[in-house]
């Protein structure tokens, strides 16, 4: 059975515009596949979308340039699977929360996610840089699966400690969430060098904040 966060991400991994990832064991070239997007994934996060070079990719990767189109389209459908290989790193963890008890699930999402914001090099790249990748997600639809991914995080993450709020509180709230999850991609690596915070403790705070912000909140 399907769970319903595999079914969401399954929905923004087929919208139009969205790289696909040949992810089959009968795929003679899956390590091929792999390899070209764990370079080329380092490449968009480190200079960016419009000086990344196909030629530095198929370089590094040990093949031809042409080589890489036997595999992406293009380079805007190789970025696209770049991202959409690297948001799908979580969906196991994510998964695992469906099983964990109804309190515990909203803390668990947070630790995930915030570390996520943290490490992620194409997610973080996207919003400090967003001048650099903007063209590129227009039309790709993303933005039609973000109520529904609201309404998710309100229904099994947000109710079963916030039952005090209504239905449209729950989903305010987790729109909330979203961007305060959001908002830690925007941290540079460089201000938690010269704080002497680190990552793990940013999440560890955050979640805690939230969490128990959440279980005490009355209406907002």
């Amino acid at each position: 059975m399907v769970s319903r966060i595999a079914e969401l991400f399954g929905k923004a991994a087929a919208l139009p515009g969205r790289g696909k990832l040949q992810e089959s064991v009968d795929n003679p070239n899956i390590e091929v596949q792999r390899k070209i997007i764990r370079v080329a994934t380092r490449f968009f996060a480190d200079v960016g979308y419009r000086r990344t070079n196909i030629a530095d990719i198929a370089l590094e990767s040990g093949i031809g340039k042409g080589s890489i189109y036997l595999h992406f389209k293009s380079k805007k459908d190789l970025f696209l699977s770049c991202q959409l290989a690297e948001e799908l790193v979580i969906l196991p963890q994510l998964e695992a929360i469906e099983k964990l008890p109804k309190k515990s699930k909203l803390s668990a999402y947070l630790e995930i996610s915030l570390t996520f914001a943290t490490k992620a090099p194409l997610s973080r790249a996207l919003m400090s840089r967003p001048q650099d990748f903007a063209t590129i997600l227009e039309g790709t639809g993303l933005k039609s699966l973000v109520m529904e991914g609201h309404r998710y995080i309100a229904e099994e993450y947000i109710n079963p400690v916030a039952k005090n709020l209504d239905v449209t509180e729950q989903e305010t709230l987790a729109a909330v969430i979203s961007m305060v999850i959001i908002a830690v991609n925007y941290v540079p690596q460089s201000m938690f060098d010269t704080s002497g915070l680190k990552t793990q403790d940013l999440v560890r705070v955050l979640t805690k904040i939230i969490d128990q912000g959440t279980q005490n909140t009355s209406s907002i």
